[in-house]
């Protein structure tokens, strides 16, 4: 009616208005009679009993299913009764879908539009220009069963013998591996039921593995890095020092020309362990001007004497230095 009466106004509407008003409102009326004809179907008369694949079932008027049917002039409700299968409590059938070739919820001819839409150009552009027509169009999911169902029909034509008269068949495809030239089993992987995936497959190989942060640390640019290790094949091992290490660091600790955490990353040692090392040096300083201590013989002795002796004079001089910057301060 609105398309009718903008005709009897012409000097304040286009052409291309008139056309899309006309276009919508043929698209109104196609989908008054189609729903008509799908109410009628669904209330005629049928056997109460038929057989399908092999199994008995029962139609069930009380029991019904609503869905949005897809046609050319847009998406119409429809309902129907189901078929309860005898003896398979949770099998049900559609026999008034199959009855008017219905493809899962769509009509054959908006299969057959979509498909080949789809055959000429991407899939977006071809649901894009479906819409423009029909004002609607399937969704992606949708678009993607229709190919895959489509083209696993193709494929026995494709795959058929030429016979000797039967002339000259030139077929050229474009493997892109996808619909609808994809193979058999690709095509009965995609209709599996899907399945709950449990994160991605880097997840699951960081899972396989527990981090250890042991002394196997690595100081790069004063940033540890660690080495992660199969719990199951390393060994817990504690690092071991030389007492000569542990001098070496205890006297750059009491000279203080490096605070302790500079210590720690640059010889991959941690921080209360030089604090201890720097205390128990400190405090065995006082054993180099003992007399009566017990000299102790070889060359470790020896070596050790020296250290004491420097880390004396080292305490002496640190003493004096601080003493000195605090008269001018």
């Amino acid at each position: 009616m609105q398309a009718v009466r903008a005709l009897g106004d012409c000097s304040t509407s286009t052409l291309a208005t008139i056309e899309h008003d006309l276009w919508q409102a043929l698209l109104g009326v196609g989908r008054a009679v189609i729903a008509l004809y799908l109410a009628k179907q669904a209330a005629r008369l049928r056997m109460a009993g038929y057989t399908h694949d092999g199994l008995q079932y029962v139609l069930d008027a009380r029991n019904r299913r609503t869905s949005m049917v897809g046609t050319r002039f847009g998406k119409i409700m429809f309902c129907r009764p189901m078929g309860r299968a005898v003896g398979a409590r949770h099998r049900s059938d559609l026999p008034i879908d199959r009855e008017l070739g219905l493809c899962s919820t769509f009509s054959l001819g908006t299969v057959t539009t979509v498909v080949q839409l789809c055959a000429l150009m991407a899939f977006a552009g071809a649901r894009k220009l479906f819409a423009q027509f029909h004002g609607w169009a399937p969704s992606t999911r949708s678009t993607l069963r229709m190919v895959d169902a489509v083209g696993a029909q193709a494929k026995t034509f494709l795959d058929a013998e030429v016979l000797d008269d039967d002339g000259t068949i030139l077929v050229i495809q474009v493997d892109g591996r996808g619909a609808p030239m994809i193979s058999s089993t690709e095509h009965a992987r995609r209709r599996q039921p899907k399945r709950k995936r449990k994160g991605t497959e880097r997840l699951a190989r960081r899972l396989k593995w527990t981090p250890f942060f042991g002394p196997v640390a690595k100081v790069v640019k004063g940033a540890c890095s660690f080495t992660r290790r199969d719990p199951g094949t390393m060994k817990q091992t504690r690092a071991r020092h030389t007492p000569a290490f542990k001098a070496k660091v205890a006297l750059e600790a009491v000279r203080e020309q490096q605070s302790v955490p500079e210590l720690a990353r640059k010889y991959g040692v941690a921080a209360n362990q030089i604090y201890k090392w720097k205390k128990l040096f400190v405090e065995q300083a006082a054993l180099v001007f003992d007399q009566n201590a017990e000299p102790s013989g070889g060359a470790g002795s020896e070596r050790e004497d020296e250290l004491l002796k420097k880390i004396g004079e080292l305490t002496v001089e640190r003493d004096f230095l601080s003493r000195g910057l605090e008269r001018r301060r």
